[in-house]
């Protein structure tokens, strides 16, 4: 477990690549190349992570 003032930082950019990931997965399964479903969960998964956090934060003040 990552300690420390930038393991925030670390955990926001992780959640940003799984987006990127997932949208490039999602890219080459339109291609026919890997299924859509992993690609498609793994996006939504990773963007909720990034946004949810931040939505708490614009509610505490």
């Amino acid at each position: 477990m990552p300690v420390g003032q930038f393991s925030c930082l670390r955990g926001k950019k992780l959640r940003a690549l799984a987006v990127t990931l997932g949208l490039a997965g999602a890219r080459y399964a339109r291609q026919g190349v890997g299924r859509m479903w992993p690609a498609a969960t793994g996006t939504v998964l990773g963007a909720a992570g990034f946004v949810f956090p931040m939505v708490l934060l614009s509610l505490m003040y």
